[in-house]
């Protein structure tokens, strides 16, 4: 008697729209030089797909955006297994390339379902062929990242990478001291903020502003204040804003701990960079335990603010 052997049922076939594109795309140069020649040519859909693609990237001079992705999701996937494997030691925000903000926006449920609770985006959308940028509020789909990172409860990190990419730092502004007069990347973020009506739409987002100095807050609120009388500023100041410190900027800290309170500012080091704030790396420590706060406002800075606005949570990673 033959013994019956269990079938497995087949697969019910995907459609194809939910199958994606496939790994590789034979042949693109050939079809392409073909239709170059000719004027049109018959090719596969996903070659079709492909040279559509390179053509939307040519238009839009997009030589990185994949690359950038590419790095952000690896840099994701690594930094959250060394929180698992050292939960008690390490945490950090997570990658956003705003050079596809679909991308983005996925990232930020996955974000939240391992564990995260902060994603970290650039301060500006760079245009290198202008030498300029792009304000960041005014990157593509940028206010429904920050309503993903608003309903998700996360913070959105900004990092002012892009130094020599602003207005203050172009020649035709350096060469008679008109650029100290120009707002930093830091002031146009903050203000971007306000001035769009995101923290309106979004009161509860929480955005913390990292590594531009301390002048430009005041300089940020004083601008806002003069020209919005009618708008409440400080409500923005008190409830959405928090700042990383520079401590070698001792007089301009201590006028903005003065102003807004200690609770929104969390200690922080410029290693390793060359500028002054990496040089002055081993003196932070140092500089902040000489400053003339109470031992409160010492604590809330470099080590309570981090831990309320962050909540280490158990991460879920498997």
């Amino acid at each position: 008697m033959k013994s019956q052997q269990k079938r497995t049922p087949a697969k019910k076939p995907r459609p194809g729209w939910e199958k994606g594109s496939p790994k590789r795309a034979n042949n693109i140069t050939e079809y392409a030089a073909k239709e170059k020649k000719q004027g049109k040519a018959n090719m596969p859909g996903h070659v079709r797909a492909s040279l559509n693609w390179n053509t939307l990237k040519r238009m839009m001079d997009d030589k990185y955006s994949m690359q950038i992705v590419d790095m952000a999701q690896s840099y994701n996937r690594r930094i959250i297994e060394i929180f698992k494997k050292y939960p008690n030691h390490f945490y950090g925000p997570a990658l956003l390339a705003l050079q596809d903000p679909e991308w983005s926006l996925k990232e930020i449920q996955w974000c939240k379902s391992v564990g995260f609770n902060s994603v970290l985006v650039d301060s500006c959308w760079p245009d290198l062929n202008q030498l300029s940028g792009y304000p960041l509020v005014s990157a593509p789909r940028f206010e429904e990242i920050c309503a993903e990172c608003e309903k998700n409860n996360l913070v959105l990190s900004i990092h002012h990478a892009m130094h020599q990419i602003n207005y203050n730092t172009l020649p035709q502004f350096k060469e008679f001291g008109l650029n100290q007069y120009f707002p930093t990347a830091q002031s146009i973020s903050l203000i971007g903020f306000v001035t769009s009506g995101i923290l309106d739409r979004h009161p509860t987002l929480k955005v913390l502003i990292s590594e531009g100095g301390m002048a430009f807050i005041n300089f940020s609120y004083d601008i806002l204040k003069s020209k919005n009388p009618n708008l409440d500023i400080d409500k923005y100041f008190r409830n959405n804003f928090y700042f990383t410190i520079e401590t070698e900027h001792t007089k301009s800290l201590l006028s903005v701990i003065k102003k807004f309170g200690a609770k929104r500012f969390l200690f922080a080091t410029d290693y390793p960079h060359s500028d002054a704030g990496g040089e002055n790396k081993f003196n932070d420590h140092i500089d902040i335990e000489n400053l003339p706060l109470s031992e409160n406002e010492k604590d809330l800075i470099c080590y309570k603010n981090a831990m309320d606005l962050f909540r280490p949570p158990a991460l879920a990673l498997e």
